[in-house]
């Protein structure tokens, strides 16, 4: 099941030995601070390497492409979560926004608009 949720650090410890074969990706909210930090530590993340100068939009169409996310089981830990765009609270709802939509696109969409489209286990994990 694919989810969106804050979680403690004892959580997040047993999940990654759970998931210690899975794609896990850490971020760290402190360093988040633009649309472009966002893009660039998930552009990094996934080896989307025509992000350079991308957007909202771009990251969002490319978090749901299957040539772009290969992994079948990710995990995102946003550590810090609190100091994600600490002076930017619409950056912030916006880029957790396109985190949301990409765990129901995968869990759901992806079999109804991509020909041969497989779901994959897409999660975002938000630490204090």
């Amino acid at each position: 099941m694919n989810v969106y949720r804050r979680i403690t650090k004892l959580e997040k410890n047993y999940l990654m030995v759970k998931c210690s074969n899975d794609f896990n990706l850490n971020i760290d909210g402190k360093t988040v601070q633009s649309e472009k930090d966002a893009v660039q530590i998930l552009a990094e993340g996934f080896n989307i390497d025509d992000l350079q100068d991308g957007n909202w939009d771009a990251l969002a169409d490319r978090l749901e492409r299957p040539n772009y996310i290969i992994p079948d089981n990710i995990n995102i830990f946003i550590n810090n979560s609190r100091d994600l765009f600490i002076k930017d609270e619409n950056s912030k709802n916006t880029f957790l926004e396109i985190l949301s939509d990409t765990v129901s696109w995968w869990e759901e969409d992806v079999e109804r608009y991509i020909v041969d489209g497989k779901r994959k286990t897409f999660n975002v994990y938000l630490l204090d």
